[in-house]
């Protein structure tokens, strides 16, 4: 499968992965493997991986940098997204925002059913 690198860290030698399938997110961890932090794979970065279940958990296994950087505004243009969207719902530094419900006005009757055909046809 490939995939984009949405964030990595060579601290904990682990990355989150954009599936070409739009599928759940492949989890890269590195912690137990042969490679180092050099070889980790950037946000950004065009990867080719195999895809392993773990559980209810989709992990991305042999994981290797197809075209480093080929989408370096992907993470800022999601965020960005997010941000107008969604502003209640993205992070902000490393804090993640609680989601608000949004407040509803309540419709007069003549609006509720407008353009809305009656059981008798009418």
């Amino acid at each position: 499968m490939f995939g984009v690198v949405l964030w990595s860290s060579r601290e904990v030698l682990k990355a989150v992965i954009w599936c070409e399938d739009h599928g759940d997110l492949a989890f890269l961890d590195e912690t137990g493997g042969e490679s180092d932090a050099q070889g980790l794979p950037e946000p950004g970065d065009l990867v080719r991986f195999e895809i392993q279940w773990d559980s209810t958990v989709r992990r991305a296994r042999n994981a290797s940098v197809v075209a480093p950087e080929l989408y370096p505004n992907l993470v800022a243009a999601l965020t960005g997204a997010c941000a107008t969207t969604m502003p209640n719902a993205c992070t902000h530094g490393n804090r993640v925002l609680p989601f608000r419900q949004p407040q509803t006005t309540p419709k007069s009757t003549s609006e509720h059913h407008s353009g809305a055909l009656s059981a008798t046809g009418g």
